[in-house]
């Protein structure tokens, strides 16, 4: 009998590692686009001025308008 054979990992702490370790990727990776988009909307661009405001604007207004909702 190998010391291997005595050792039992059960498989449901195999599965709830595992399924953390996705949550804890899925959150970060979530997260770091958040930061990103926020940044970039935020951030002038050279010779385009405000340009994540009409973005944004031009956004608020698409919805504005699938919604049925004219001022």
């Amino acid at each position: 009998m190998s010391v291997t054979d005595d050792v039992v990992v059960p498989a449901t702490a195999t599965a709830t590692a595992t399924a953390t370790a996705t949550a804890t990727v899925l959150l970060f990776s979530t997260a770091l686009i958040i930061v990103c988009f926020v940044v970039l909307l935020l951030m002038p661009f050279p010779g385009v001025p405000l340009a994540g405001r009409a973005v944004v604007n031009g956004a608020s207004e698409a919805v504005s308008a699938l919604a049925g909702f004219h001022p």
